[in-house]
């Protein structure tokens, strides 16, 4: 678990001057780590810099390095985990439904994009739980900012859909150990 709260994440991104939100670049973190052996956090920070090929510097905060440190570790213990401690970096409850689900789309975009950097893999070699998860979170990422009323349905609408990111999340890491494993093989040689 994330001994630093979402505001303390959100500084830190600013720090780092980063492009994405907090749900996205924890969206991110864990596409890549479904698919990539070794994804470090300092790889992980270079992808969420606004042009890392424009030669900027990564920033040099013991403030950033700690949180974000901090937050790949947790996530990669909790992925790895036996406990499906998994869950996704969302912001609290307390804020209005309708950014909430922008929060949630961001975390799916966010997700894709780590899956597809790590990834340059063909969907037919995936399983196939995996393949319809990615297009289940291609179709959470095409969210809008449609009016809602807050209401039980809604709430409970939105809730459902959190504990299915944070499952699907675990599966499609689960299902993906073996095409981990071969990529670090191919790393180590």
């Amino acid at each position: 678990m994330n001994q630093y709260g979402y505001a303390e994440i959100e500084q830190a991104l600013g720090v780092a001057e980063a492009a994405v939100s907090v749900p996205e670049a924890h969206g991110c973190l864990c596409g890549a780590l479904c698919v990539m052996p070794g994804f470090s956090a300092q790889h992980w920070l270079r992808e969420l810099m606004p042009d890392p090929a424009d030669g900027t510097a990564l920033p040099d905060s013991l403030m950033v390095d700690a949180v974000l440190a901090q937050v790949h570790r947790s996530t990669s213990e909790a992925l790895q985990g036996e406990e499906m401690s998994f869950s996704p970096l969302l912001p609290d409850d307390e804020l209005p439904l309708t950014q909430r689900i922008a929060a949630l789309a961001q975390w799916a975009q966010g997700f894709l994009y780590g899956f597809g950097i790590g990834a340059p893999v063909v969907s037919e070699a995936l399983p196939e739980d995996v393949n319809e998860i990615l297009n289940d979170f291609s179709q959470i990422a095409r969210a809008t900012d449609a009016e809602t009323s807050g209401g039980d349905e809604e709430e409970q609408a939105y809730a459902e859909l959190v504990e299915y990111l944070r499952a699907a999340v675990q599966l499609v890491h689960d299902d993906l150990a073996e095409l981990r494993a071969e990529r670090k093989d191919t790393l180590s040689h």
